[in-house]
C-alpha cells in the first residue's frame, strides 16, 4: 500500500474506531499510535500536498494525546499544527484541545490567559475587569432581548451553524469555571 493511501486509510476506516474508543474511554493509546503511523506515512510536503489528510490526523492525535495525558506529544502535534494550518480557522480545534491540557495540569492561570487571547483574536475580547453596575447592565440588556420571548420561541430556534461562532462559545465555556478561579470578577 503506497504511504499516501495508508495515511488515507487511517483516516477513514480508523476514525470511526476514534469514536468508538471515545464513547468507551478505551485504548486511546493504539488509537494515538494509529493516528501517528498515518501521520508518518505522509510525505514531506504533505501540508501543502495534502492538507485535509494532515490537519484531519493531527487534531485526531492531539485529542488522543491529551485524553492519555501525554502532554509532549500534544505540545509537539499543537506547535505543527500552528505553524502550518493555512488559516486560524484551521488551529481552533487544536488551539481548544492545547487550552484544556492547561486545565488537566491545574495551569488555571494559564488556561484563563489562552483563552482570552484566543476569544479576542475571535472577535469576542472579554474585559479582565468589569464592575458589577456594568455586569448588573449587561445582564439586564440581555434579559431585555428574551423579554417577550416563551420558553417554545426559544427551544424552536434555529440551530446556529457558523462554526467560529459555535467554536467561540466552546472557548467561553471552557473558560467559565477557570475564571472563577483565577478572577471571580471576571
Amino acid at each position: 500500500m503506497l504511504p499516501l493511501a495508508f495515511a488515507q486509510f487511517v483516516l477513514t476506516f480508523l476514525f470511526d474506531a476514534h469514536f468508538i474508543t471515545y464513547k468507551y474511554r478505551s485504548d486511546f493509546s493504539s488509537a494515538f499510535s494509529f493516528f501517528d503511523n498515518g501521520l508518518s506515512f505522509l510525505r514531506k510536503n504533505h501540508w501543502r500536498d495534502h492538507y485535509s489528510l494532515s490537519l484531519e490526523l493531527n487534531e485526531l492525535a492531539a485529542k488522543c494525546s491529551l485524553v492519555l495525558g501525554d502532554l509532549i506529544s500534544l505540545t509537539i502535534i499543537s506547535d505543527r499544527v500552528i505553524k502550518y494550518a493555512r488559516c486560524f480557522d484551521d488551529k481552533l480545534e487544536t488551539l481548544f484541545i492545547s487550552m484544556t491540557s492547561l486545565g488537566y495540569a491545574s495551569k488555571i492561570a494559564e488556561l484563563v490567559e489562552k483563552g482570552l487571547s484566543i476569544l479576542s483574536d475571535l472577535g469576542e475580547p472579554l474585559p479582565r475587569t468589569i464592575s458589577r453596575d456594568d455586569a448588573v447592565k449587561d445582564i439586564n440588556q440581555t434579559l431585555l432581548l428574551l423579554d417577550g420571548l416563551a420558553d417554545e420561541d426559544l427551544f424552536n430556534y434555529r440551530k446556529m451553524t457558523d462554526q467560529k461562532k459555535l467554536m467561540t462559545m466552546r472557548f467561553l465555556a471552557k473558560l467559565e469555571n477557570a475564571c472563577q478561579e483565577v478572577n471571580p470578577a471576571l
